[in-house]
């Protein structure tokens, strides 16, 4: 079974609606777990499973249907699959982010009280469940096949390096990061796992990249990408197509094709949360000149070697120039917001000089 293990909750998987605040091991042992497993062997559809519901009544592809093809029915419940969220810890303070997911961003949120903006506000981060968290998961790894990290900033928590120092290194490892840590210590452990897959999150390069994602160098995270490509493995870019990224998106295509090699892929997906940074916030006299980017992205795309591995860039490309093209979203909020950050964090926006073209 797949386990979705967060900051400070447990739940059978990512698309399970329903939280639990028990620890890993307390949930995995709990009548409310038992619960679920019941109903679905019964074949009685969960409250916390509406998402998969839903795609299934509509003919679409679920979850839970993707892992019934990935792992057989076990005798015996155990835990195959960990997604794994050991605290919000980040070095990071991206601008499509929020608290909950950068200890950086929570504590600029309380300083400044941005509360507005990301609708709550965090009394403290999430680092002191860290620890409980990496305990519980080291009991599970016997069983574990699929092992993934996402955060925070992964390699920014000790308690990462924790659990690969007991875990198999057979086990498929996933990793999410942000490419400003990959020192000679994560580099000696990645090279422990021969099923290793390294997602990239990358939405911009060079000096659009340090501002949209507040904290990176690029010069760094380049030499850092180059160290993770050396090692051969399988390599994910993750581009969030934000008002912020999309009018830098080809320098950020070509980059991604310039650098392409086997097991190689790249994914991106619209920012509909918060809905003040979907790209269609940005002007109507900009969208012809955001369109043709766009356009030319997907050309590129699908005239690379690698097309068959950017169908879902192409295909979420393809639906932002529609909706680019239709939709019309108030951009006061995006404005305030920019200026708000702008201001705390010594920066400035000033592409195509939006400013003095705002939707009326």
């Amino acid at each position: 079974m797949h386990q979705f293990i967060g900051q400070n909750f447990t739940k059978p998987c990512c698309e399970f609606t329903e939280h639990s605040s028990m620890t890993p091991n307390e949930y995995w042992n709990s009548a409310e777990l038992a619960s679920v497993r019941t109903e679905l062997e019964n074949g009685t559809w969960p409250s916390g499973c509406s998402s998969c519901q839903y795609k299934e009544e509509n003919n679409q592809l679920s979850l839970r249907q993707r892992s019934l093809q990935e792992y057989a029915m076990p005798n015996i419940a155990s835990v195959e699959y960990l997604d794994v969220r050991l605290s919000n810890k980040c070095n990071f303070a991206c601008r499509s982010c929020e608290p909950i997911f950068s200890s950086r961003i929570a504590k600029e949120a309380k300083v400044h009280k941005l509360k507005k903006f990301y609708g709550y506000e965090l009394d403290k981060n999430y680092v002191e469940h860290s620890n409980q968290i990496s305990q519980d998961v080291q009991q599970m790894l016997p069983t574990v096949k699929k092992l993934m990290f996402t955060g925070g900033e992964p390699t920014y928590i000790k308690q990462f390096y924790d659990i690969l120092d007991v875990c198999n290194p057979e086990t498929q490892l996933l990793v999410t990061t942000n490419a400003s840590m990959i020192d000679a210590k994560f580099l000696s452990y990645a090279k422990r796992f021969p099923n290793l897959h390294i997602t990239l999150s990358i939405d911009a390069v060079g000096e659009p990249a340090e501002y949209i994602r507040y904290g990176t160098d690029w010069n760094t995270v380049d030499e850092n990408i180059q160290k993770i490509l050396g090692l051969k493995c399988s390599v994910m870019f993750n581009t969030v197509l934000s008002a912020y990224s999309v009018p830098y998106l080809e320098t950020l295509v070509d980059y991604i094709i310039a650098h392409e090699q086997d097991a190689y892929s790249a994914d991106m997906y619209i920012c509909t949360t918060p809905k003040h940074l979907h790209p269609c916030v940005l002007p109507q006299d900009t969208r012809k000149r955001l369109t043709t980017i766009v356009t030319d992205c997907i050309v590129k795309l699908n005239n690379s070697k690698r097309q068959e591995d950017y169908k879902n860039c192409i295909q979420v490309l393809t639906e932002l120039n529609q909706q680019l093209q239709d939709t019309f979203i108030d951009n006061t909020e995006f404005y305030e917001f920019t200026e708000t950050l702008d201001i705390i964090r010594g920066q400035k926006y000033d592409y195509w000089n939006l400013r003095s073209n705002r939707i009326r």
